[in-house]
This record gives structure tokens, C-alpha cells and sequence, in this order.
């Protein structure tokens, strides 16, 4: 299924952006569908004034506009009704402003994690965001999909490390929500709001972000245990004693079968990563002890750490059929989210897998062969298992699925506060129409 293709529309996006940053022929817009549906255009942009007069164009023509980076989380959502121009963002890749001193920097949406850890690498420093597919996934994509990676257990999300971001509305009008320059709806915080609005609320133009030293050196433990309970004592001990690793990662049987950790099988592990001097990692092993079963760090730690990150691609590539979930539980609470699933597949026969944060957010696998109706039995009870203050939503699944479950489910999330502010900046809501929540 795809959009009309209006020559019109291609000619006015042309005399905006430039005839050569303008596609409409099926070829090129084939691996932008999204669920079977394929827009009808695609215009890159390359400043943010040509996004304002595309937005312009868009809101005056009542055209659905789905803004893109690297086009990595748009398997998330609903199945979209239509789509009339895939808004790029990947030529605003500039690095603005960058204050190795004030550990503080400003690009545009458009840079990759990759590259921008690059750039804070060369200063000794480090950028809190490892998301997987860092290659390719840009900044204004990991924002606006709130996607954060391992390193959240010590540095938080995405949002902790955002001071200011700047993007375009609906209408076209050029904005900029954070720090003081602060502008927002009805009293709520847009730059909150913005981050995790899967591009609801405006586009993404340029974001400010906190930078921090980077350590001397890293080390990795591996820990293993023979059941979910002994695992989450140990990840209790861990929150418990002095240490503060950087990430404290929990992983199953089944998960662990595609992370080179060197472990037993069918075993739980549990993988902290520390950073510091000698004297701090001597710190860890006292206090960590027997229960370590391995030790790494160098380059072979490194790939351990982006494999942790893409773990959720491999096994959806590994799979007939999947649903990955991004699960968000309390801390007190993970030891029942993870033993549900456990208990919940058995008893309808789906593989699963489980890795994430051990603190409470972390991702789920189900995998039922070609059997759709399974996997909507599983989600459904699995989403009923969880707590009122819980949320499980579906990052990942065949079309077919999306025609049978809500892939956001229920959320503890301030909806109110969300169509306000898409009221006041959307009000056609031609951003991403019926994909999100709102």
C-alpha cells in the first residue's frame, strides 16, 4: 500500500530543498515502507529553515508527515493510515557548539551517536547514550524514541543528559523548549515531553547535551547463577554495597546464547561494568568476591558491550516470528516481570529471552514460529500479569500482529499533558498520524 504520488507536491518540496534531495520513484522509497505502507516522497533537508517551509507546506495541505534520522525506530508504533512525506533529518550533522571545558555540546538531530561519540572521544570524554545500532540511530531519533542503552543504570535516560533541544512545528514555526530559553504549553515541560513523543510533537532540529569525563580504564564482571531468585540477590547486594557500576545488566538462559560472555547454559547472568583506577577496580573484585566467574576489559569488552546493545536485533533477525517488548517495571518488581514471562510461555509453548537493565527496564523476546495468535495470547497476558505501574510496549512485530494488539498497551505516562501539548503544536496532527499514543 502507498500514498498517491503528486507531482505538484515533488515539484514545491524540490523548489524548497532541491530537486536532487527530493525522491519519488518506487525504487526509492521501497525500503522506506513502514508496515506495507509506502510514502509517497521523501525530501532531505538540509537546514532548518527548509524544514520550517516543508512543515509550512505540509500543514496548509493537510499531508502526513513522518520525520526520520536514520530510520531505525520505525518499527515502533501503529500501522499508519498513510504517508506523505518521509521528513529526513540526516544532513543536519553538524556539531554546533562543543565546550570540552563546560562539558556541554549542541549539533544537529541529524549527527549519529556513532560519530558524535567520536567527536567527545577525542577530548577524553564521554557521551551517556549507547543505543543499539549507534551507526546509524541519530540524535534526534534516540530522543525522540527515548532510547537510552546500558549505560542508563548510572547516567539515566536520554532525558537526564538533554539541556535544551530545538525543533520545528507543525505549522512550521521554529522552536526551542530547555534550559532558559524554556518555552511551554499549559506549564509542562516540552523538552520532557518531547523526549519519547516518537516525533508527535514536532521535529527534531538540534539538541543540547551534558558530555562527562571519560574513565581511565573499564572492566567487566560476569556473574552466573542457577536460578532468577539467586540472580536478583545478588543484583540486591550489588545496590546494597558502596559500588556504583556504570551498567548492571541482567540476561537469561536463553538471551545468553547470543552474548559472548563464555558461560554455562541455561544459566542466569548478571553483567556489571565498572570503570575507574586501579585502586576502584581493586574495589570490585573485594567486594564482588567468589561469585565472579569472568573478567574483561580492552577491546574484547567493548564488542561485549555493543553486542549487549544489538541483542535485540539479532534475535529478531534469528526469529520466524517475534514480539519484543520494552518493559518498564519497578526495581522491586523485575523479579516477578521476569518469572511471568518465564511461567506464561511454558504454558503456551513460545521461546522467550530476556535482557536489560536489572533495575527495572529492560527488554523482553517472544517467539511462537508463524503463529500470530499465540504471541497475541502471550502479550496480552503477559501485559495483564504486570502492575498498574508497569508498561510493556511492542518495539518490534510482524504487521500481522499489529492488526490484532495495541502495541503501546496501558501506561502510567501523563496522557493529559501529552495531547495538550499536541493540541497547542498539532493540531491536525499531521506528525506521525495514529502511530502513537496519542
Amino acid at each position: 500500500m502507498s500514498a498517491a504520488p503528486s507531482r505538484a507536491l515533488s515539484l514545491e518540496l524540490a523548489q524548497i530543498a532541491g530537486e536532487e534531495n527530493v525522491r519519488e520513484k518506487a525504487e526509492d522509497l521501497r525500503h522506506l515502507e513502514i508496515d506495507g505502507v509506502t510514502p509517497a516522497c521523501v525530501v532531505t533537508p538540509q537546514t532548518v529553515e527548509q524544514i520550517a517551509a516543508i512543515m509550512r507546506l505540509a500543514f496548509n495541505h493537510d499531508l502526513v508527515v513522518v520525520p526520520a534520522g536514520g530510520f531505525t525506530q520505525q518499527a515502533i508504533g501503529r500501522i499508519p493510515s498513510r504517508i506523505d512525506i518521509v521528513l529526513r533529518t540526516e544532513r543536519l550533522n553538524r556539531v554546533e557548539h562543543y565546550d570540552p571545558g563546560d562539558l556541554t555540546l549542541s549539533v544537529g538531530a541529524g549527527i549519529t551517536i556513532a560519530q558524535l561519540r567520536r567527536v567527545v572521544d577525542g577530548n577524553r570524554q564521554l557521551l551517556p547514550i549507547d543505543p543499539a545500532r549507534s551507526e546509524r540511530v541519530t540524535v534526534g531519533g534516540a530522543i525522540a524514541a527515548n532510547a537510552s542503552g546500558a549505560l542508563q543504570h548510572r547516567f539515566g535516560s536520554i532525558r537526564e543528559s538533554l539541556l535544551g533541544v530545538r525543533f520545528v512545528t507543525a505549522d512550521g514555526r521554529i522552536a526551542k523548549a530547555g534550559g532558559r530559553v524554556v518555552k511551554n504549553v499549559a506549564g509542562y515541560d516540552l523538552m520532557k515531553l518531547m523526549t519519547g513523543s516518537f516525533g508527535t510533537l514536532g521535529v527534531l532540529v538540534s539538541a543540547n547535551l551534558k558530555v562527562f569525563p571519560a574513565p581511565h580504564q573499564y572492566r567487566t564482571f560476569v556473574t552466573e547463577f542457577v536460578s532468577l531468585h539467586q540472580a536478583i540477590q545478588y543484583r540486591d547486594r550489588i545496590l546494597q554495597s558502596p559500588l556504583s557500576p556504570l551498567c548492571l545488566e541482567i540476561a537469561s538462559p536463553e538471551a545468553r546464547t547470543m552474548i559472548p560472555d563464555g558461560g554455562s547454559r541455561g544459566t542466569w547472568g548478571v553483567y556489571l561494568r565498572a570503570a575507574g583506577s586501579d585502586a576502584v577496580l581493586a574495589r570490585y573484585r573485594q567486594e564482588l568476591g567468589t561469585d565472579v566467574a569472568r573478567e574483561g576489559g580492552g577491546a574484547d569488552e567493548e564488542m561485549f558491550w555493543r553486542t549487549i546493545a544489538d541483542w535485540a536485533d539479532l534475535w529478531a533477525q534469528s526469529q520466524n516470528n517475534c514480539a519484543l517488548l520494552r518493559v518498564s517495571v519497578p526495581s522491586s518488581a523485575v523479579e516477578n516481570a521476569l518469572r511471568s514471562a518465564a511461567t506464561l510461555a511454558g504454558n503456551t509453548g513460545v521461546h522467550w529471552g530476556a535482557l536489560g537493565r536489572a533495575t527495572g527496564s529492560f527488554l523482553i523476546a517472544f517467539s511462537a514460529a508463524e503463529s500470530v495468535e499465540r504471541l497475541v495470547t502471550m502479550v496480552n497476558a503477559y501485559r495483564n500479569a504486570l502492575g498498574c505501574d508497569s508498561m510493556a510496549v511492542i518495539t518490534h512485530c510482524s504487521t500481522a500482529l499489529k492488526q490484532h494488539i495495541d502495541v503501546w498497551g496501558t501506561t502510567p505516562t501523563d496522557l493529559a499533558a501529552m495531547r495538550i501539548a499536541r493540541k497547542a503544536l498539532d493540531r491536525k496532527q499531521i506528525l506521525n498520524r495514529g502511530r502513537f499514543l496519542i
